[in-house]
């Protein structure tokens, strides 16, 4: 068993949460994305600002990151819902867990914090988008989501179909 912490996230915490982001997109969105735009992300690309938001005064997005050891796996984002869709006030905008550390809990310890981060808000209510082919949908259904809409977005230049997942009652 791991001992993994999951707290909010530092400014300097940014560069980890980009080598997150492309070690589990590389993972995750193979066949999904092009593999030329994946093995082009760069850790380095985002990571200032991302840095740059996470340190915002009054921002309106809340990061969290799991560690294990001092060394971060594992990142959550959320905040109010973007699309202004009325219904679902809150939204997590990405959750994302190294590949070696999957399957350990620590996808759940992050929805948590950020369900919890939504609660504090005073949200009731929350949803995600994934990609509609992503092979995580099923830990979304598995936390209570329920596919409730659809849409195609760009991502590096490829059409990609997203659904949306959504609780009417945050769950935890």
């Amino acid at each position: 068993m791991i001992d993994v912490i999951v707290r909010a996230a530092k400014p300097e915490d940014a560069y980890a949460i980009s080598v997150v982001r492309v070690e589990t997109w590389g993972a995750a969105y193979r066949g999904i994305l092009p593999d030329s735009y994946l093995d082009g992300l760069r850790a380095g690309d985002r990571a200032e600002q991302l840095r740059q938001a996470i340190a915002g005064e009054g921002h309106k997005e809340y990061f969290f990151v799991a560690e294990d050891d001092g060394v971060v796996v594992g990142f959550a984002i959320c905040g109010p819902e973007r699309d202004g869709s009325g219904r679902y006030k809150g939204e997590v905008y990405a959750i994302y867990v190294l590949p070696a550390f999957q399957r350990r809990g620590i996808g759940r310890l992050l929805m948590r914090a950020a369900v919890a981060k939504l609660g504090e808000l005073g949200f009731t209510s929350m949803l995600l988008w994934t990609p509609e082919k992503n092979a995580y949908c099923l830990f979304y259904e598995r936390l209570g989501g329920a596919r409730i809409a659809a849409k195609t977005y760009d991502i590096g230049g490829t059409p990609v179909d997203l659904a949306a997942y959504g609780w009417e009652k945050l769950p935890y």
